[in-house]
């Protein structure tokens, strides 16, 4: 775990540092979240894949859920003592790789004007909200196939489908609600800033989230990752775990 984490950002840094000479004097952290805070939440949910799909994942392979349950834990325990992990770990290590470029540069240049610091600040609330209903999910994933591997493949092809859905989001019209519940999809929604800039490209504000879409999202993330975990516990309450 600790090595994804160095890997994403190290990842991160890299794109950063090859970006900053495009700003020069304007370097600022406000600017560099707005043009690279979607490759950060990229890097963010692929840390956050990994570190599930082992966490959840590496006792199914070496049989010390097996262990465990014949010692006499309950097999909620062994379930959900492994998701609490997972999920605090996944998700707050996310936010970190996320985060983490933005904030160091604002200590060093300062943040700038635009975006609003407020606005970014409850955009990347919400993808904590969404990343802990992905974990919810990917929860799900891992006690079907018992293969961390297979996790991290069937996690990656989801977020690709969802990238690829989104290529066609200027086709599906009045289907704005199907966006706003897709976890990938409403993560790199969220963290593109959708700013707005003038005739010279400079950034001159950012679009406010709408109190429906907000509350959309939340509601998806509440119902759906609700919905993962109790499926999760019911299969694996019924599971011979060979």
């Amino acid at each position: 775990m600790r090595g994804a984490f160095i890997v994403t950002l190290l990842f991160n840094g890299t794109i950063t540092f090859v970006n900053m000479d495009t700003f020069g004097e304007d370097m600022q952290g406000g600017l560099i979240t707005a043009d690279l805070g979607s490759f950060y939440g990229i890097m963010g949910m692929v840390f956050m894949l990994g570190t599930i799909a082992f966490v959840m994942v590496t006792d199914f392979t070496d049989k010390t859920l097996n262990y465990e349950i014949l010692s006499g834990h309950s097999r909620k325990e062994v379930l959900f003592g492994r998701f609490i992990v997972a999920a605090s770990a996944g998700s707050i290590g996310a936010i970190i790789v996320m985060i983490f470029f933005p904030c160091a540069l604002t200590a060093v240049f300062g943040w700038g004007s635009v975006p609003k610091p407020g606005g970014v600040f409850w955009r990347y609330a919400l993808v904590f909200v969404m990343l802990l209903r992905i974990a919810c999910e990917l929860a799900l994933i891992s006690v079907i196939v018992k293969n961390p591997y297979l996790v991290i493949f069937a996690g990656y092809m989801v977020g690709c489908m969802e990238f690829m859905l989104l290529l066609l989001k200027p086709v599906l019209l009045n289907m704005e609600w199907l966006f706003q519940i897709l976890s990938v999809c409403r993560c790199s929604e969220l963290l593109s800033f959708d700013v707005y800039r003038n005739e010279l490209g400079q950034i001159t504000g950012m679009a406010s989230l709408e109190m429906q879409e907000v509350l959309t999202t939340i509601a998806g993330a509440v119902v759906i990752g609700t919905a993962a975990v109790v499926a999760a516990y019911a299969y694996f309450k019924r599971d011979d775990l060979h």
